[in-house]
């Protein structure tokens, strides 16, 4: 994997974002739009835990030198040149997109419910 894998995360979560409000669109009474954000937030948030251990992990020197913890923050950060800052980008990097999320989950769900109570 490359550097670019949370990139393309991200860019893979809007753009299934935006499908969900195509469907939203074609079918305002379903709950599209707010469960795919509500799956993309436990995804992010289950990334940024992952993060979060191996940074903690290699700041402190519980690792035998720098590594990697799981199997997950290996897929994201990739191979070679890890360093605790980037381990930290990538951490705060995650985090920022857990909070985007929440807002928008949080947006999604009164968008439906105002839509739903005209209907």
């Amino acid at each position: 994997m490359t550097n670019n894998t949370a990139f393309l995360i991200i860019i893979g979560i809007v753009v299934l974002t935006s499908i969900a409000m195509v469907l939203y669109r074609t079918n305002p009474k379903c709950r599209y739009l707010s469960s795919s954000i509500l799956c993309f937030l436990l995804l992010s948030i289950i990334s940024t835990i992952s993060l979060g251990v191996n940074y903690i992990a290699a700041f402190t020197g519980k690792l035998d030198g720098i590594g990697l913890t799981s199997q997950l923050a290996k897929l994201i950060i990739g191979e070679g040149r890890w360093s605790t800052e980037l381990f930290l980008k990538y951490f705060e990097a995650f985090t920022t997109l857990c909070i985007m999320l929440v807002g928008f989950y949080f947006i999604a769900l009164l968008y439906e419910n105002k839509r739903q109570n005209k209907a």
